[in-house]
């Protein structure tokens, strides 16, 4: 029988076990392809973008351990915003309120994910916003945030020293886009144009 986990290392351990005196202990070196690592908090996307790169054989990492399981070295890193923070940064009528309350939010988020592309050295950079509940109006606002929070990480990690970080963003309207979100961001981790033919989802530019 075999059993299969991983160790803080991100290297594979297959444990052979049976006769005592014939158990083995294979290690098995993770791809030499740097892993992805996923941000958020958001069970089911995160559950869904794990699931498309582990079936594609791309290691995806997620949790407050993520960047030292990653060897402090990622390929791609996902950031997953989930609908209830989008939805409570712009509620109400008080339109001062929200915009303090988006901008907060905004330097939080910018501060964590500049300081794991800084240690990881990623190419890429995807954000994805689960917008299935948004108002009209609140998804405008939503995508408007998206792209300041692009720029800003796309500068900060430029003056301090990571070049050419590449960053996309993706809005899930239905149910139906999450697996095919998460397989786009699949094929643009291992290098296709992330404006695949239909019914790809395209990965939208944070633009100028």
């Amino acid at each position: 029988m075999y059993a299969l986990f991983r160790d803080r290392k991100s290297a594979y351990i297959v444990s052979v076990c049976g006769n005592p005196e014939q158990e083995d202990l294979v290690s098995m070196r993770a791809p030499d392809h740097p892993p992805v690592i996923i941000l958020g908090r958001q069970a089911e996307l995160i559950d869904a973008f794990v699931a498309a790169f582990d079936q594609d054989g791309v290691v995806a990492l997620h949790g407050d351990t993520a960047v030292e399981q990653a060897d402090d070295a990622a390929d791609s890193i996902v950031l997953i915003l989930d609908e209830t923070r989008a939805d409570s940064m712009f509620s109400g009528h008080r339109l001062a309120a929200s915009k303090r309350r988006a901008r907060l939010h905004q330097n939080d988020v910018c501060d964590s994910t500049v300081a794991v592309a800084l240690r990881t050295g990623p190419r890429r950079l995807l954000v994805v916003c689960d917008a299935r509940h948004l108002s009209f109006g609140q998804r405008v606002r939503v995508v408007s945030w998206i792209r300041q929070l692009l720029h800003r990480v796309g500068y900060e990690c430029a003056i301090n020293g990571l070049q050419n970080l590449v960053t996309r963003y993706a809005l899930i309207d239905h149910a139906d886009e999450v697996p095919r979100t998460a397989a786009r961001a699949v094929e643009w981790h291992r290098g296709h144009p992330a404006d695949g033919p239909v019914p790809q989802v395209p990965l939208s530019p944070c633009g100028p």
